[in-house]
């Protein structure tokens, strides 16, 4: 039996709910709108355990929640890499909606 967002009705996935409405966190909107280029690791956790889909250049919906948090979080990371990977959320987010636009830079 599938779970429902008490918020909008939308199904609560690995990401959270699925509902492309759903209302979000000051944080988490930031994130998606890409009005935050950059975050904390403290900041990544908190989104990542509320959950959220982007919509893909592709047509596909990604979701960033609980599987990343877990993967990340595994212990079979280095921290200062784990430490990084959170801070890099942001931009991992505006490189789904726009991979031809974002550059990374090493």
């Amino acid at each position: 039996m599938s779970e429902h967002c008490p918020q909008d009705g939308g199904f609560i996935g690995d990401a959270g709910c699925t509902h492309p409405n759903h209302q979000h966190s000051e944080l988490v909107k930031g994130i998606m709108s890409g009005k935050a280029s950059s975050v904390s690791e403290a900041e990544a956790t908190a989104a990542l355990k509320e959950g959220f889909y982007v919509d893909a250049a592709n047509g596909q919906r990604i979701g960033f929640g609980k599987t990343l948090l877990e993967h990340l979080d595994d212990g079979k990371h280095n921290p200062k890499d784990v430490k990084a990977r959170k801070e890099a959320l942001a931009l991992a987010v505006q490189t789904v909606k726009y991979p031809d636009k974002v550059e990374w830079h090493h």
